[in-house]
C-alpha cells in the first residue's frame, strides 16, 4: 500500500486545481461543485487562522442581519451533497452557476492567503481572468481590469477550448 504525506493546503490547491479543469473541460456539474466545495472549505478554515476575509462569507455589502441567510443559500447545494440523512428523499434545484461563485471565491481566498504560491498556478489565474472577464462589474477599474479585457477582447468566452489553450501559451511566454 502506498502512502501520501499531504497538507491541509495542498489538498485544497489540488482540489481546486482539479475542479478548475473540469471547469473548463465542461464536465460533470454537481462533481465540479463538490470539489470545489471541499477545497472551499479547507481554504475557509485556514482563513479562520490567518484571519483572512472571503469575498462571499464576509462581503462588506451584505447587511449584518442578512449574512446568515446569505451564507445558508451559498451553502445549500453544498450541504445537500454531503449530507442525506435528515431528508433522503428531498430534490434539489441546482443553481449550476454557483460553482462558478464558489471557484471564484476559492481562487481569490487561495491567492490571499497563499499568494507566494498562486503566482506559478496557471489554473487558478485563467479561472479568475475568465471569470472577471464574464463579470466585468466585479473588478475595479485600473491596470489589471484593462489587461484582462485586453487579452480576452473579441474572444468567446464560451469557447473554453480556444480560452484554455490560448491562456497556457501565453502563460509559457
Amino acid at each position: 500500500m502506498q502512502h501520501e504525506k499531504i497538507s491541509k493546503i495542498d489538498a485544497a490547491r489540488r482540489q481546486l486545481v482539479e475542479a478548475i479543469r473540469m471547469f473548463f473541460e465542461r464536465r460533470d456539474q454537481i462533481a465540479i461543485h463538490t470539489v470545489t466545495c471541499a477545497s472551499y472549505q479547507i481554504l475557509l478554515d485556514l482563513r479562520d487562522e490567518y484571519e483572512k476575509n472571503s469575498l462571499l462569507y464576509y462581503c462588506e455589502y451584505i447587511r449584518p442581519e442578512k449574512r446568515q441567510e446569505f451564507i445558508s443559500i451559498l451553502r445549500k447545494a453544498q450541504n445537500f451533497f454531503k449530507h442525506s440523512k435528515s431528508d433522503p428523499n428531498e430534490i434539489l434545484d441546482f443553481n449550476i452557476n454557483e460553482k462558478e461563485l464558489a471557484l471564484f471565491d476559492s481562487c481569490y481566498l487561495y491567492s490571499i492567503l497563499y499568494s507566494d504560491s498562486f503566482n506559478n498556478i496557471v489554473e487558478m489565474k485563467l479561472f479568475l481572468s475568465w471569470f472577471i472577464a464574464k463579470n466585468p462589474f466585479i473588478l475595479k477599474e485600473g491596470q489589471a481590469k484593462n489587461k484582462i479585457y485586453e487579452f480576452y477582447k473579441g474572444k468567446d468566452l464560451n469557447d473554453f477550448e480556444y480560452i484554455t489553450n490560448l491562456f497556457y501559451l501565453s502563460a509559457l511566454k
